[in-house]
């Protein structure tokens, strides 16, 4: 973890010698995969240690299956439009239905309610019981407000950088694509980190996420900052693609 430390601080660097003379870089940190991430034991705890290993031992099937057969049901539910296509942190397509919940246009909770019922209806699908609660248990640690919020664990190394840029006069803010509910209670848990940044935007508040343009907006305008000012750091590239269309520095 210090030799990313050092290395955020060499790019960073780089970066700011870049920049005109004078003006003070001010840097934005997406939040999943930079300041938290996820918390892999607590996933397997949320999912049951003992089912998974049933599964993975006696069906020959990932754990990581579970998603694919969760996202095939989000799809099913809401199939996609000519809508753009936009990526989860793992380069797959996000389902239309997560990109509403992730905007604020669909509430975990009646997601969960669909998933449930189209599970109910379509048992066929699935090779038995134990996969249809998995399936369940997955969605359940995704869109339930409290369940998502206690499944992340802060990146201290991501943190202290921050801290770093913060005590070196650089503003420092939060552009992240997350739900209004569960970002709530995560911010109420880690007040202390949030409290030290200078602006948030997340998706859930503001009806748009990345890598679409919109939300980068909403920030810039929201704190009166200058693309040709700003360095992003964000994990996924096709939010960095973005960034630098829009005159915003990165770091991947």
């Amino acid at each position: 973890m210090k030799k990313i430390h050092h290395s955020l601080l060499i790019i960073a660097t780089f970066l700011i010698i870049q920049i005109q003379p004078l003006a003070i870089p001010a840097f934005i940190f997406d939040l999943n995969g930079v300041l938290f991430t996820t918390n892999t034991g607590s996933i397997f705890w949320h999912l049951g240690p003992t089912k998974i290993a049933y599964y993975w031992l006696y069906h020959s099937k990932s754990p990581y299956h579970l998603k694919t057969k969760l996202y095939e049901i989000l799809n099913a539910l809401s199939p996609h439009h000519n809508t753009p296509t936009i990526h989860d942190d793992a380069g797959i397509p996000m389902p239309i239905l997560m990109q509403q919940w992730l905007t604020g246009t669909v509430d975990g909770q009646s997601i969960l309610h669909d998933i449930d019922t189209y599970i109910a209806h379509n048992r066929t699908l699935y090779m038995n019981s134990l996969e249809r609660e998995l399936i369940s248990n997955l969605a359940q640690i995704i869109f339930d407000p409290t369940t998502f919020a206690s499944t992340r664990s802060v990146i201290w190394d991501g943190i202290r950088f921050a801290q770093e840029c913060k005590q070196k006069g650089h503003p420092i803010y939060i552009l992240s694509n997350w739900d209004a509910a569960s970002f709530k209670l995560l911010h109420a848990e880690y007040k202390y980190i949030f409290d030290q940044f200078d602006g948030i935007v997340i998706s859930g508040t503001h009806g748009t996420m990345k890598p679409l343009p919109a939300l980068f907006g909403k920030l810039l305008t929201l704190y009166d900052l200058t693309p040709e000012n700003c360095i992003l750091i964000d994990d996924q590239q096709e939010n960095i693609d973005t960034a630098i269309s829009l005159g915003i520095k990165t770091i991947l």
